[in-house]
């Protein structure tokens, strides 16, 4: 794409990429949506809302960053990935997940045919989940399908989907490049810490 600030450069060996080998954490990558960058971000949202204490269960874990930027008091929890056992998460039939307290799921959502489903056997984990999605009204002008997305909901429709599955939502919208960061808890969950907390 001509306009791309990553596209190839006319003489061989160019390196599309402007910016130092030593990048720093703060750099906020191209300034249009890029997946590979969006992932980037969402990974550093999500080590940003762990708490002490916290084991957390990668949904896809393609690429491990996750475990080694995880924060000191933190666990990461192994998914060794399949295809077979991937295309089992997608269709909402996950893996016992042990020991963990809280399931991530980034760059995913996009990629799931039925989210119904999907959000039914998620909630059946039982845990809460921090998980990124790009909603349609963050992402005007992206071509979604040639992106490889598989649905194209709303903030209101994917909340609706997430509520009817038996989460309460707490999102943080648009946050850059139409990425969005959604916690999504069991309802049940919610209730007893509103109860514990009532009774402290």
């Amino acid at each position: 794409v001509a306009t791309h600030p990553y596209k190839l450069r006319f003489n061989p060996g160019d390196n599309p990429l402007e910016y130092l080998p030593t990048e720093n954490a703060n750099w906020p990558g191209p300034d249009v949506l890029e997946p590979v960058f969006a992932l980037r971000r969402g990974r550093r949202l999500v080590v940003r809302n762990l708490r002490s204490g916290d084991a957390m269960f990668d949904l896809a874990p393609a690429l491990p960053a996750l475990r080694y930027m995880k924060p000191d008091g933190t666990r990461y929890v192994v998914l060794e990935r399949e295809n077979r056992q991937f295309e089992a998460i997608l269709r909402g039939e996950f893996p016992p997940v042990g020991r963990a307290t809280v399931i991530v799921a980034l760059d995913l959502l996009e990629y799931v045919p039925d989210l119904k489903l999907f959000f039914r056997g998620l909630r059946g984990l039982g845990k809460p989940v921090l998980m990124t999605y790009h909603a349609t009204e963050d992402t005007e002008g992206v071509d979604r399908m040639a992106l490889g997305w598989v649905n194209h909901l709303s903030r209101r429709q994917l909340t609706n989907r997430l509520n009817a599955a038996g989460f309460r939502v707490t999102a943080k919208w648009g946050i850059r490049h139409g990425m969005s960061l959604i916690r999504a808890r069991p309802a049940a969950v919610e209730a007893a810490a509103a109860m514990q907390s009532a009774v402290a």
